[in-house]
């Protein structure tokens, strides 16, 4: 089963498989090699590049109707805190190239006192600011912890919620996006006991363009050192 199908509706087995398969070929190794030092598709990559509010820096590598690879290149966060909490619009399939990942699952909990404002996010669709709308104070319940590894493959539906961070600098991971399954995201702000008065604005940060092509070619190293 392709990483494609696996996704949509998600079958776990199926996408991890899948995605094994795919990043496992000499022939995504080589077509990766062929994009990081192309021209056009450097600038196509580095135009669309993110510097993204929870530490790490995005690049969208390849995108075809229901499936987008999207290379992370992770920071250490300044702390816990300033890492949302969220879920996503899509359900994903993620393989660690380097580095690790802590990685937190919440369901709604019951009245506690750690408090969360809940905002509600939506694609900005091209645009360079986004806004997310407070809708509720929400109590979430950890219900699962796990440390994914260079070479672990890991499945996240798109209702969980969840929280991610590196415990180093430099950690690689490389997603695989299925299609759009809800319009909006949920977001949690922590350390917050009542609806913000006011709606959360984000400006879309851009890594300049020296550190795109330094994230690219360290990632083609990493596959070649993965490929031996």
């Amino acid at each position: 089963m392709s990483v494609g199908h696996a996704l949509d509706p998600l079958d776990s087995t199926g996408a991890i498989s899948g995605m094994a398969a795919l990043t496992g070929s000499s022939a995504f190794h080589e077509h990766m090699v062929r994009v990081v030092h192309d021209t056009s598709s450097f600038r196509e990559i580095a135009a669309t590049a993110q510097a993204h509010h929870n530490s790490f820096k995005k690049y969208v590598l390849a995108q075809m109707p229901g499936l987008k690879l999207v290379l992370h290149v992770w920071e250490l966060p300044e702390n816990l805190e300033s890492v949302d909490t969220h879920n996503h619009r899509w359900n994903f399939v993620s393989r660690v190239y380097a580095g690790e990942l802590e990685a937190y699952s919440f369901r709604d909990g019951p009245p506690g006192p750690d408090t969360f404002t809940e905002y509600q996010y939506a694609s900005p669709n091209g645009a360079e600011d986004f806004e997310m709308l407070p809708t509720r104070t929400a109590r979430l319940e950890t219900i699962d912890r796990n440390a994914y590894r260079a070479g672990d493959i890991y499945a996240q539906p798109f209702e969980e919620i969840h929280r991610a961070r590196p415990t180093q600098s430099g950690t690689i991971t490389l997603i695989a996006e299925g299609a759009v399954m809800q319009r909006s995201t949920r977001v949690f702000g922590s350390g917050l006991d009542h609806i913000a008065a006011r709606s959360i604005v984000r400006s879309i940060q851009r890594p300049d363009v020296g550190t795109v092509r330094a994230d690219l070619i360290r990632f083609v190293s990493v596959l070649e050192e993965s490929a031996q």
